[in-house]
């Protein structure tokens, strides 16, 4: 019994959530390994997980979440990289 109550507990928090377009863009960035790290990841997760998320919206908080880490002294080397390459393909697919 206690499981189903934390499975409608954690569901209602999630319709609260999305009634309230209260999206939680950058936590995906804390639960995902960098390396795992991609756009067409991300606004899925976003998409399928919130009701009220669009696309677009997607689109711009995982790149301004991406040039917020970049900027951050404490980034790695290598999260730069991986960051730097996000943004390369971007401006690919932007610019064919």
């Amino acid at each position: 019994m206690h499981h189903t109550m934390s499975i409608v507990s954690a569901y209602s928090v999630r319709e609260n959530s999305s009634t309230c377009y209260d999206i939680p863009y950058e936590e995906y960035f804390k639960f995902f390994p960098y390396e795992k790290w991609s756009l067409q990841h991300y606004v899925s997760l976003i998409i399928d997980n919130y009701e009220h998320a669009e696309r677009d919206k997607a689109h711009h908080a995982f790149y301004s979440t991406l040039l917020k880490i970049n900027d951050n002294s404490n980034a790695s080397q290598e999260i730069r990289a991986v960051i730097q390459k996000l943004i390369d393909r971007k401006k690919d697919h932007f610019h064919v």
